[in-house]
């Protein structure tokens, strides 16, 4: 059995990540997300051990000394990270894995792993304002925050080897799912979708 490729999807807050890539998830075999551990809150409609696996600050603390996290990152006063061997234990049995995570953890894991590397833009930044408030999860104060932090994302985004635009989600699940199947292109350059 041969080794799964190691995929990293990183995209601004409120671009669509989440749901494009459990959308991608479905419609491409043996494809599986990582699920990091977070100390942030659990909003509205998320499954621990699904969607994350929320912890206390000290217990995510034990964890990033004993070197459990393949990349730990703060973000907003959270804490986030990706299990090493839970990643290792996957890409060993032959599934490819997606880690979705911020342009910090994937400059760490890009440091320590062959990855693959997609950033989703959204396809303005007023279109991401309106996502943002839409979703109904922010505070003025955050809301700020993740809209200045933007800009340092969107700079990021030439370090990746896929960029996917997401306008259309339809057309941007596609574009993701042609990126995760094309397993014969393994370990050559891809098309870029810009």
């Amino acid at each position: 059995m041969s080794r799964g490729t190691l995929y990293i999807l990183s995209a601004p807050a409120g671009t669509g990540k989440t749901t494009l890539v459990r959308l991608a998830v479905e419609r491409v075999p043996n494809l599986i997300q990582s699920i990091s551990y977070t100390t942030r809150d659990r909003r509205p409609g998320e499954i621990p051990g699904v969607d994350y696996f929320f912890v206390s600050r000290r217990e995510f603390q034990e964890r990033a000394l004993h070197g459990r996290f393949l990349e730990s990152v703060e973000i907003y006063g959270d804490f986030y990270g990706t299990d090493r061997q839970w990643v290792e234990e996957h890409l060993q049995k032959g599934f490819d894995v997606v880690l979705v995570i911020d342009i910090k953890g994937a400059a760490c894991v890009q440091k320590a792993m062959e990855a693959k590397m997609i950033f989703v833009s959204p396809p303005s930044l007023e279109e991401l304002r309106k996502r943002l408030i839409d979703r109904g999860t922010e505070t003025k104060e955050s809301l700020k925050k993740r809209l200045e932090r933007v800009e340092e994302e969107m700079k990021a985004a030439s370090h990746y080897q896929y960029r996917v635009v997401n306008a259309d989600i339809n057309t941007a699940v596609k574009e993701l799912v042609t990126i995760f199947t094309k397993g014969e292109d393994r370990g050559k350059e891809k098309s870029t979708y810009i």
